[in-house]
């Protein structure tokens, strides 16, 4: 194989590993230079660009949470509110603990039948 050079048309680089169109040496030393200018030039452009993808992204989440924050449900995932209203801790509301009994004895008098 020797000292053959390609042209990679995709990634725009001259290698020697046979990807690509097949270009002279001399061809190859006039353009990598020309490449790696090109890559200087624009260098400024490809962080700017890089820099506002990154805040749009950031904004995208901070919007995105505080939209979660303003629209989220009352209801936590897991929960289960069967008496109506949310306890807190263990010891549950009045409401709550009154509901309860009401229930007990309906399924204790319905077992009696």
């Amino acid at each position: 194989m020797g000292n053959e050079y390609y042209w990679n048309q995709k990634e725009w680089e001259v290698n020697q590993n046979g990807v690509g169109v097949k270009v002279h040496p001399l061809v190859a030393l006039a353009v990598a230079p020309l490449i790696g200018g090109l890559f200087v030039v624009f260098m400024p452009f490809i962080g700017l660009y890089l820099f506002a993808k990154f805040l749009a992204s950031k904004m995208a989440g901070l919007a995105h949470s505080l939209f979660q924050t303003s629209v989220a449900p009352i209801a936590e995932p897991g929960s289960a509110y069967l008496t109506g209203s949310k306890t807190e801790g263990t010891t549950g509301s009045k409401a709550a603990e009154d509901t309860l009994a009401e229930l007990a004895k309906e399924i204790k008098a319905r077992r009696n039948e």
